[in-house]
């Protein structure tokens, strides 16, 4: 996550008043860390910035005590899934 801030604080052209953070944080729209976090997309904050997932198995033999056990996705009904408005 400091990777994201850092990138979201270098879009703020020093700009570093709220609404200047929040004008650098809508520019990102695909940040990723691969086998970390899915496509992140902060451009509309009235949506959440990802819908997928990654199912994790508790495993005591590899380091962080968890595996994957598939890749990040987003099920049929997170797709459609609105989020009401703050109004």
């Amino acid at each position: 996550m400091t990777k994201l801030y850092a990138g979201i604080l270098g879009k703020s052209c020093e700009d570093l008043t709220r609404p200047g953070l929040l004008k650098a944080r809508s520019a990102v729209t695909d940040f990723t860390l691969p086998g970390l976090l899915p496509p992140q997309d902060f451009s509309d904050p009235a949506e959440p910035s990802s819908r997928e997932v990654q199912v994790l198995s508790v495993d005591k033999g590899v380091f962080a005590g968890a595996t994957a056990l598939g890749d990040f996705f987003a099920s049929d009904l997170a797709k459609e899934d609105t989020v009401p408005s703050a109004g």
